[in-house]
Order: structure tokens, then C-alpha cells, then sequence
């Protein structure tokens, strides 16, 4: 579980998307900031984060944004999905609400996604992190 621990080089994506603005906007200034931010994250696509995880893409619908991520070395056949989840959840929490390049997107409480896939493109988790819940929106 050890290479799931390492979570500051799974948010590396986070300071390569278009996050700047850092007020409350309209709906239409949301769209478009995570269009941006998809549009980025995907030119810049795709790159190893660390020696087991690659973001892949990101994509966007609604007011929630999603990163996909393939752990190369892991089958979900050989994961704990539910240590996994437990882990990754909290930490993609924590992360996403203090992470300075969320900032936006925390703010406009859009919802940020990580979906995680195996070497072999299945499915291991999708976690979803409401914004709504973090200290900055309370």
C-alpha cells in the first residue's frame, strides 16, 4: 500500500490546470475555468506522476471535474479496493480543499473526481471529493 501513500505527486496535476482565478464566479466563468483546466491538464497528458502513477486525462460535465489515473505496476485483482478507498479518500480530501491550485474550484464548490484504473484500464475507484465540504466553504 505503500505506493498509494505518496499522494503529493498524484496532486502534481493540480498546479498544471488553469486554476488561477481565485474568487466566486458565475456559472459561465466556471464552465469555461474547467474547460481550461481539462483542456491543460490533457495537452499536458499523458505524464508520470511518480514511478507507478500516470495521469492520464481529465474531462469535465456538469460543475464536477475529473482526473483519470492508471497505477501502472497494479491489477485490480491484486488491490484492496476497500483499504485503497479508505486511504485515498482521505487524502484526496485533505489535499483538494488546502491545495492552493484548487483554490478556485474549491471556492465555486465544483466537484473534483479521481478515478483511478488498473495496468489493464479496469476500474479500481472512483473517488469524488464536494467541495461544499471543505473548511473554506463552511
Amino acid at each position: 500500500m505503500n505506493r498509494f501513500s505518496s499522494f503529493s505527486a498524484l496532486l502534481f496535476c493540480l498546479t498544471v490546470v488553469g486554476c488561477q482565478s481565485t474568487t466566486k464566479t458565475d456559472a459561465d466563468s466556471v464552465s469555461k475555468l474547467l474547460r481550461a483546466s481539462v483542456k491543460e491538464v490533457n495537452n499536458a497528458a499523458p505524464m508520470m506522476l511518480n514511478d507507478v502513477t500516470r495521469l492520464n486525462s481529465a474531462n469535465t460535465v456538469g460543475n464536477t471535474i475529473t482526473y483519470l489515473y492508471t497505477l501502472t505496476d497494479a491489477k485490480v485483482a491484486e488491490v484492496d479496493v476497500a483499504n485503497f478507498v479508505n486511504v485515498m479518500t482521505k487524502q484526496v480530501n485533505v489535499e483538494t480543499c488546502r491545495n492552493e491550485g484548487m483554490k478556485a474550484l474549491v471556492q465555486n464548490k465544483v466537484t473534483v473526481a479521481y478515478h483511478y484504473f488498473d495496468n489493464e484500464g479496469k476500474s479500481i475507484a472512483k473517488i469524488n471529493v464536494d467541495t461544499n465540504n471543505c473548511p473554506a466553504n463552511q
